[in-house]
C-alpha cells in the first residue's frame, strides 16, 4: 500500500520461429511492458526489419474494410468473434466475398433516395401552386404578371415605390425563404432587376402541374409512396445483408488489428538470423505464471532470465499501484502531482488521512457535512460511471469530517442556540489562539512526516548522504525540531543552562553538516568515477549557502502556512453569522420572517459552496506545497502492459 507493485525484469531468448507465438500469449496475458532495446549491439547485429510493404497492406485492407461498413451502417466497434481469428489472406477472401454480395446496392440505394428527394420536391412546389390557387403561367394573366421562387432568408428585395408590387413570403427551407411575387406586366423588368439582385430563383412548374386536377395530384402521390417504398425495400435489404455479414466484418476487423500490433511489435525486437530478444517488466507476483506459459509455449527452446531492479534502472522502472475501492479517489489528487518513482514512499494513504481532515477543520458544520455526506451516498449509490462513484467517496469522507468538527464547534448551520453545546470551542466566540496552535500542530506533523518519508525516500535510492545530510534528512529534522523547541521554550533551556549547548546541537551542527554535503557529494563523485558537471570547491560551497538560506526560509514558511486551517475555519462562521445578522435585520420589514428564512437558506447555500470549494482547494494546496515538497519527486511512468486488441475499432474513411 505505501509502495508501487515490486517488479521484476524479464530477458528472454527464443528462436524465431516462436517469436509470433510468444507475442500473441504475451498480447493475450497482458502482464508484460515491453521495453525499448536498442536492436545495434553485440547480441543482435541485425538492424530493425522492415515491415512497410506488410503494413501497407494491412492499411489498405482496413480502408477496404472501413468502407464496406460505412456502406452496411455497421457500428465503428465491433467485438471480435471469440474463437475465430482469420489470417490476412482469409481477411482478404472474406472482404473480396463482401464486396461481391454488395455489389451496387449503395449506388442503387442512393439513386432511390435522390429520386424520392426529387418527387418530393416536385410534391410540394404543386402543392404549393395548389394551395395558392393563382395562376402563377405567365400567360394565365392579361394584367398581372406572377413569379414564383426562392430567396436567401436574409436577403432583401429592393422594391420601387411606383412599381405597385406585392411579395408574399411562404416556406423556408434549407436557408431559403420561398416568395411570390405579382406586379403588373408593365413592371415586369423592374421586378426581374429587383429579384435578381436579391439572389432570387425562379421556380419553373411543368404546365401539368398548373392544372391542379384531382387525377394530377393523385398521380404525384402516388409516385411519392412508390419511391419511398422503393427506398425502404433497399434499407431493409441492407440491413438483412448487415445483419449477416457483421460478423465476418468484425472478425476482420480485429485480425487487421491483432496483425498491424504483432508487426510493429515485432519490428522493434533485437534479433539475429535465427534469435529474437524480448525485455520487459512484469509484476513481481506474475513472474512465476508468465515464465511457466512461455516455457510450455516454446517447449522449451528458449532462455529466460528474471530478476528485481537494480539501483541503475530504478528511474526505468514503470510504476503500476493498486488502491483499495475507498482510497482510488484519493489516489486521483496524488496523480496531480504525477505517478510516484518506483522507489518512492506511495503517499495516498496519508494523503487521504490529512486531506480529509484539514478539510473538516476548515469546514466544521455538522448541518453541511451532513448534506455533503448525503450527496456522496446518493452519488455511491445511483452512479453509473466511476469517477462520479469516486467524487462520492470525496464527498462522504469531507461530509463525515465535517460532521466531526461540528460537533467539536457546536455549529449546526450557524445557530447560535447550538454553541453552548460545543465539545470544545467555537472558531469566533472561543479562544482562537487555540486554534491557531491547533492548526500550526496539524502543519508540524505534516512536515515532519515529510521529512521522514524523505529519509527513507533517499535510503532506497542509496543516497545515504542525501538522507543523513539533505535539507530534508536527518539534520533537517535537528534543525527543524530544533528551531521548535528554542521557540517554545527558551526559557526552560536557559535556567537549566542548556541553551548554548541546544544552539550547537540544533542550529550549528544541521548548518554545518548542510555546508559540508555538496562538497562531500562532489568528492564522493569524483572518487568512484560517476560523471558529473565540472564545478570547483568554491562553487560548492557557494551553492550550499543557497540552499541552507533556502530550506531555512522553506521551514518557517511552510508551518505558518497552516495558520490557514484556523482562519478558513473562522471565515465559515463568520459567513454563517452575517446570514444570521442579515435575517435579524430584515425582520421588522414586511413579510420579514419570510425574508428571513431565506436570507438564512441562501446564507446556508452560499456557505456550502463557496466556502466548500475553497476549503477542498486549500487542503490541497498544503498538500502538493508543504507536504510533498519534502519528499515528493512524481516523475514515475506508469505500467502499461503490451496488449493484443480485444475489440475493433475501424476509422471510418472520410
Amino acid at each position: 500500500m505505501l509502495r508501487p507493485e515490486p517488479m521484476a525484469h524479464v530477458q528472454l531468448l527464443l528462436l524465431a520461429r516462436d517469436e509470433r507465438a510468444v507475442l500473441r500469449q504475451l498480447g493475450s496475458d497482458g502482464v508484460i511492458q515491453l521495453s525499448g532495446s536498442s536492436p545495434e549491439t553485440s547480441i543482435a547485429p541485425l538492424s530493425r526489419q522492415n515491415r512497410a510493404t506488410e503494413l501497407a497492406r494491412l492499411e489498405q485492407l482496413a480502408v477496404r474494410l472501413a468502407s464496406l461498413g460505412e456502406a452496411l451502417a455497421l457500428p465503428a466497434s465491433a467485438p471480435c468473434v471469440a474463437g475465430f481469428e482469420p489470417t490476412i489472406e482469409q481477411v482478404e477472401r472474406t472482404l473480396q466475398a463482401m464486396e461481391r454480395q454488395l455489389g451496387t446496392r449503395p449506388a442503387q440505394r442512393q439513386q432511390l433516395a435522390q429520386h424520392l428527394s426529387e418527387k418530393q420536391s416536385a410534391y410540394a412546389q404543386a402543392q404549393l401552386a395548389r394551395e395558392l390557387a393563382l395562376p402563377v403561367a405567365t400567360a394565365d394573366s392579361s394584367f398581372l404578371y406572377f413569379v414564383l421562387g426562392s430567396r436567401p432568408v436574409n436577403g432583401t428585395i429592393r422594391l420601387v415605390a411606383d412599381m405597385s408590387a406585392v411579395v408574399i413570403p411562404l416556406t423556408a427551407q434549407g436557408g431559403r425563404q420561398r416568395v411570390l411575387a405579382v406586379v403588373r406586366r408593365s413592371a415586369r423588368a423592374a421586378l426581374d432587376l429587383a429579384l435578381q439582385q436579391a439572389g432570387f430563383q425562379q421556380e419553373q412548374l411543368p404546365r401539368a402541374w398548373l392544372d391542379t386536377t384531382d387525377a394530377a395530384w393523385e398521380d404525384m402521390q402516388r409516385d411519392c409512396e412508390q419511391a419511398h417504398a422503393q427506398l425502404q425495400q433497399a434499407d431493409e435489404q441492407l440491413q438483412q445483408l448487415a445483419k449477416e455479414l457483421a460478423p465476418s466484418w468484425a472478425a476482420a476487423a480485429c485480425a487487421i488489428r491483432t496483425e498491424r500490433c504483432l508487426l510493429e511489435t515485432a519490428a522493434k525486437l533485437p534479433r539475429t538470423t535465427a534469435v529474437t530478444m524480448i525485455t520487459g517488466w512484469v509484476p513481481q507476483a506474475s513472474a512465476p505464471a508468465i515464465t511457466g506459459s512461455l516455457r510450455a509455449l516454446t517447449q522449451g527452446r528458449c532462455c529466460l532470465a528474471v530478476a528485481p531492479p537494480t539501483g541503475d534502472e530504478a528511474e526505468d522502472v514503470p510504476v503500476l499501484i493498486r488502491h483499495a475501492r475507498l482510497l482510488r479517489p484519493f489516489a486521483a489528487l496524488v496523480r496531480g502531482c504525477g505517478l510516484p518513482h518506483y522507489w518512492e514512499v506511495e503517499p495516498t494513504l496519508f494523503v487521504a488521512i490529512s486531506f480529509v481532515l484539514m478539510f473538516g477543520m476548515m469546514f466544521g458544520d455538522v448541518g453541511h457535512g451532513f448534506i455533503l455526506a448525503a450527496s456522496g451516498l446518493v452519488a455511491l449509490w445511483a452512479g453509473r460511471r466511476e469517477n462520479v462513484r469516486d467524487a462520492g467517496v470525496l464527498l462522504l469522507s469531507g461530509g463525515c469530517a465535517s460532521m466531526l468538527f461540528g460537533v467539536l464547534y457546536g455549529s449546526y448551520f450557524g445557530l447560535a442556540a447550538a454553541r453552548p453545546y460545543a465539545l470544545w470551542c467555537d472558531p469566533l466566540d472561543g479562544d482562537p489562539v487555540r486554534l491557531m496552535a491547533l492548526a500550526v500542530g496539524v502543519g508540524i506533523v505534516m512536515i515532519t512526516l515529510g521529512l521522514l518519508l524523505n529519509i527513507i525516500n533517499r535510503c532506497r535510492r542509496g543516497d545515504i548522504i542525501g538522507a543523513l545530510m539533505g535539507g530534508c534528512g536527518v539534520l533537517g529534522i535537528m534543525f527543524y525540531w530544533g528551531a521548535l523547541t528554542l521557540l517554545v521554550s527558551p526559557d526552560i533551556l536557559r535556567s537549566s543552562h542548556l541553551l548554548a549547548a541546544a544552539l550547537g546541537l540544533f542550529l550549528g551542527v544541521p548548518m554545518i553538516g548542510w555546508l559540508l554535503r555538496r562538497p562531500l557529494e562532489l568528492w564522493h563523485a569524483r572518487r568512484v568515477g560517476i560523471p558529473c558537471e565540472p564545478q570547483g570547491w568554491f562553487a560548492a560551497l557557494a551553492e550550499t549557502l543557497v540552499d541552507v538560506f533556502e530550506v531555512a526560509l522553506s521551514y518557517l514558511a511552510n508551518t505558518i502556512s497552516f495558520v490557514r486551517l484556523a482562519a478558513y475555519a473562522m471565515s465559515h462562521a463568520a459567513l454563517l453569522l452575517a446570514a444570521f445578522l442579515l435575517a435579524e435585520a430584515v425582520r421588522g420589514l414586511p413579510g420579514g420572517h419570510v425574508w428571513a428564512i431565506l436570507v438564512i437558506i441562501f446564507g446556508n447555500l452560499g456557505a456550502l459552496l463557496l466556502e466548500g470549494l475553497i476549503a477542498a482547494m486549500q487542503a490541497l494546496r498544503l498538500e502538493y506545497y508543504e507536504f510533498f515538497s519534502k519528499f515528493y519527486a512524481g516523475g514515475g511512468k506508469a505500467f502499461t502492459p503490451f496488449r493484443l486488441p480485444v475489440n475493433s475499432v475501424m476509422a471510418r474513411v472520410p
